[in-house]
Parts: structure tokens; C-alpha cells; sequence
């Protein structure tokens, strides 16, 4: 199909060779050329019946739903996110909150120096919440990974197109 054993022995082998302090815990790899997988296979002791958690996999593909809507022309980099929920804003939002753009969310800007993740699970209202925890920093001036924020990314995405981040993006991005 195109691929030769070759290159995927070296890419293993190049893996290897920079993982110089142990860092690089590979599970398990699927190779798919042309909707044909090609190559698989897993390291002990995983295999590849057994389910692995993917951490960070599911932000990437929040990102991809953004990306859709701003292609769609449904949503703006610069639009503010206290404008696309203007009504479900808190009563003590802040003026840095009022100031955090889609753009701050997509890079983890938004000026607040901790992950709001937990705090969104415990309430009721994901949205609202994020938007009461005012940023320390100016947003854009400050990076904190955020495990909060592509919760925020998806209820924009379901807000602006009017359904779920999944539907939005099955007929745009996982049929194809």
C-alpha cells in the first residue's frame, strides 16, 4: 500500500533512540492508509483488546469542532465568550473574564492561573461557573493547562450551531 516495513521499523527505532529518560510509554500504534489498517500492534503488558485511557486525545478533537465552526463561518477567533453566553453570565463577573476571546480558550490564555475543571464538575452549571472564575492575568498574557476549557470550547460549538459537538462534527469531520 505504500508504506514500507522499513519505515515503520525506523520510526519505532527513532522513538527508541530519544527516549532517552523513559518518558515515552507506547501502549500500543495503528498505522491506516486509505481507511485499511495496515499496521498495528502493542508492547507488553498491553494488548490491543484493552482499553487505554487517552488523557488529552479528546481536546484535540473540541479543537477540530472550533475549527469547523469558524470554516462554517458560525463563530470568530475574536468573538468574546461572555458575548455567545451572554444569558447565563454570573453575577461577579470580572472585567479580565469579559475580555477572554474564543482564541484564549483554544490556547489556554484565558489569564487564570489554575485548571477550573474541578470547580465545573462540582456545580451545576459548567458555563456559568467558568465565567465566575476571574482571571488573575490579563488574558493572552498567561498560560495554565486547563482541563476546563474544552468543556467551555463544546458548549460554545453546541451554542452556536444549535447541536451537540458530536453532531456538529459527525456529518463535517468523523463520516468522512
Amino acid at each position: 500500500v505504500g508504506v514500507s516495513s522499513e519505515s515503520i521499523l525506523k520510526f519505532f527505532e527513532a522513538v527508541r533512540e530519544q527516549d532517552v529518560d523513559g518518558a515515552v510509554d507506547l501502549h500500543s500504534f495503528q498505522i491506516v492508509k486509505n481507511d485499511f489498517i495496515i499496521a498495528e500492534g502493542a508492547g507488553r503488558p498491553f494488548s490491543m483488546n484493552r482499553y487505554h485511557r487517552i488523557y488529552s486525545a479528546a481536546k484535540g478533537i473540541v479543537a477540530i469542532g472550533v475549527l469547523l465552526a469558524l470554516q462554517d463561518g458560525i463563530l470568530s477567533l475574536e468573538e468574546k465568550v461572555v458575548d455567545i453566553f451572554s444569558d447565563n453570565l454570573p453575577e461577579n463577573l470580572s472585567e479580565k473574564m469579559k475580555r477572554v476571546t474564543v482564541f484564549h480558550l483554544l490556547t489556554m490564555n484565558t489569564g487564570q492561573a489554575e485548571d477550573t475543571c474541578s470547580e465545573l464538575f462540582q456545580s451545576g452549571n459548567w458555563v456559568k461557573t467558568f465565567l465566575s472564575l476571574a482571571p488573575e492575568y490579563e488574558p493572552g498574557s498567561y498560560f495554565c493547562y486547563n482541563n476546563g476549557i474544552p468543556h467551555i470550547l463544546a458548549a460554545i460549538v453546541e451554542k452556536k450551531s444549535g447541536v451537540d459537538v458530536f453532531s456538529y462534527m459527525k456529518p463535517r469531520f468523523l463520516d468522512p
